[in-house]
């Protein structure tokens, strides 16, 4: 098993992205580009690809423009300084063409948590002819606020004056009237991502993690959501492409189960074979939570061995 670190120019046109990959023992069985989420990085998943490793999965994954070890070598963890979402996707779009000229013969697949979800809808019209499966974890999905704050004349008038200064609030704001069950403060305090405490407490002392984000990211991030629920990206798809959605039961990224039904359905019409799983009484990183973790990277592991 090997750890590579490699980088490659950013398509926002200032950045140097920091990727890596980790190879099993011998020719590997599969190979998945991993997506990370929003304020976080991909270290954060270095479990899970170890898992991948073992079971003969080769893993290859980045940090994007305003996040983890690219950001903060940029100096603007928090501030991507991308002209739109498409600057991501495109950063994607590289990584991916890495790992198949790396490795042109092995099956591929694509796995994105939450805004890496996002991300990894966007690009499949343009990869999923090359795909064995697209896995969707932690999938944002159906929120009803994206496109009313995104309309916001206050929120237009924040980005246009201060662009990458912190968002006040408003990624929050997605959530309005979503995080009752979880007491008061819970958007601050993120009590919606995660039920073990400690991951939350992990993640706020990680210096690659920035939840502090700017506005351009919140605009980038509620730009593509809209983008993603006309389910255009799914008619641009192959009918034959297997997909997997996996997520908690209560997390408001995917309001609570409704936004994977939703897609479900979407991909069903359209002719997918789509698995989807709902973890009961799990919230936003089930990856990561102690007493079901493993269970989750085994289940995505047999998901991506059963397609080859």
């Amino acid at each position: 098993m090997a750890f590579i670190e490699f980088t490659f120019p950013s398509a926002n046109g200032l950045d140097t992205v920091r990727g890596w990959k980790i190879t099993p023992l011998g020719a590997p069985k599969a190979c998945v580009q991993l997506i990370h989420g929003y304020g976080e990085h991909s270290r954060r998943y270095l479990h899970m690809a170890l898992a991948f490793a073992e079971a003969g999965i080769a893993v290859y994954a980045d940090d994007h423009i305003g996040h983890g070890k690219t950001g903060r070598l940029a100096g603007r963890l928090g501030d991507p300084c991308a002209k739109t979402f498409e600057d991501y996707t495109a950063d994607e779009l590289t990584l991916f063409s890495l790992m198949k000229d790396e490795l042109p013969d092995v099956p591929k697949f694509v796995l994105g948590q939450s805004w890496g979800s996002m991300l990894a809808r966007d690009m499949a019209p343009q990869v999923g002819a090359e795909l064995k499966g697209l896995l969707l974890t932690g999938v944002v999905a159906d929120l009803p606020r994206g496109a009313q704050i995104l309309a916001d004349p206050a929120f237009q008038s924040d980005l246009a004056d201060h662009p990458h200064a912190a968002n006040n609030g408003w990624f929050d704001s997605i959530f309005d009237g979503m995080l009752d069950r979880f007491g008061p403060n819970a958007a601050a305090e993120g009590r919606w991502i995660a039920v073990d405490p400690r991951i939350l407490e992990n993640d706020a002392s990680d210096p690659n993690s920035c939840y502090e984000t700017c506005m351009e990211l919140t605009r980038d991030f509620l730009q593509l959501h809209v983008k993603l629920e006309t389910m255009e990206w799914v008619t641009q798809i192959p009918r034959t492409l297997p997909i997997l959605l996996m997520s908690g039961s209560d997390d408001p990224c995917g309001n609570y189960g409704e936004g994977l039904r939703k897609l479900a359905d979407a991909l069903q019409k359209h002719g997918n074979p789509v698995t989807m799983r709902l973890w009961d009484g799990w919230r936003h990183e089930i990856q990561n939570e102690p007493p079901i973790k493993a269970q989750v990277e085994s289940e995505l592991i047999d998901y991506m061995l059963s397609q080859i």
